[in-house]
């Protein structure tokens, strides 16, 4: 196979590179190959290079090769091909920014694109930290379903503030994050506590609807900003075309042209 290479680094932040790949093999003796042989009334192609499958394949192992240069130079990031709905994260990818975005947001010049990708970082952000409470008080509420005879919402407290290896000063701490949280969620025993934990559920879920419609409302945006790039890229051309439209009106009057013809 060929591939031809245009690696793109101006130093706005955005390295990146456009490979474009044959789908003519080339043979033994390094002539070009077929790109299809005939069977019967239709046409197969010689390779396999155009199926979907495999840029999946060749993801997966470009992927390998980057998380494997990634550790050999030290490197905590890995990297993942699939989508974040694919790993199952609940978390909501930001938008490209595009050259231009980019340099704007350099000068300190909002764009729309960098508001949007704002808005998504606090809904992330906002996501984890429930999700983190969501599990701690899910983990809370095994371990207390797990024992014969449950404890009061105040023991429970007090055996975690008495746990071996913490100093006083991480203790008097402890106890005043644990009083304003219990304070801060109108909470005085262990009924208290469930509807809080109900109620979180309940937010939980409601924000992974909002976060679906967030998602289709992002997906119609970058439809958008698609087509408004594909307008500026154009707009000279329409200029252009513009101005030959008028001459040629101004001649049809003066010359008396058939409006038939152009």
């Amino acid at each position: 196979m060929c591939a031809d290479v245009c690696v793109h680094d101006t130093g706005e932040g955005n390295p990146h590179a456009h490979i474009i790949l044959t789908l003519h093999p080339i043979e033994p003796d390094g002539t070009w190959g077929q790109k299809f042989r005939q069977e019967g009334k239709r046409k197969v192609p010689t390779v396999d290079w155009n199926d979907r499958n495999k840029a999946e394949e060749w993801r997966r192992l470009w992927v390998a090769y980057q998380n494997t240069a990634l550790r050999i130079n030290g490197h905590a990031a890995v990297v993942d091909n699939r989508s974040y709905e694919r790993q199952g994260v609940d978390t909501v990818p930001t938008v490209h920014l595009g050259p231009a975005a980019v340099r704007m947001e350099k000068c300190s010049i909002r764009t729309e694109r960098g508001d949007i990708n704002r808005e998504i970082e606090i809904t992330n952000k906002e996501i984890r930290q429930l999700r983190a409470r969501m599990n701690k008080l899910s983990d809370w509420l095994k371990e207390e379903a797990a024992n014969p005879t449950l404890p009061k919402l105040y023991d429970v407290f007090v055996e975690i503030l008495n746990r071996p290896g913490r100093s006083k000063i991480t203790n008097i701490q402890n106890t005043a994050d644990i009083r304003a949280f219990l304070q801060r969620n109108d909470i005085a025993d262990d009924a208290d506590m469930d509807k809080k934990v109900n109620a979180m559920h309940g937010r939980l879920n409601s924000t992974s609807k909002e976060l679906n419609e967030v998602g289709r409302r992002i997906k119609m945006l970058n439809k958008h900003l698609y087509q408004s790039e594909l307008y500026n890229e154009h707009r000279p051309l329409k200029r252009q075309y513009d101005r030959l439209y008028a001459k040629y009106e101004e001649a049809k009057k003066i010359l008396g042209f058939s409006r038939n013809v152009k």
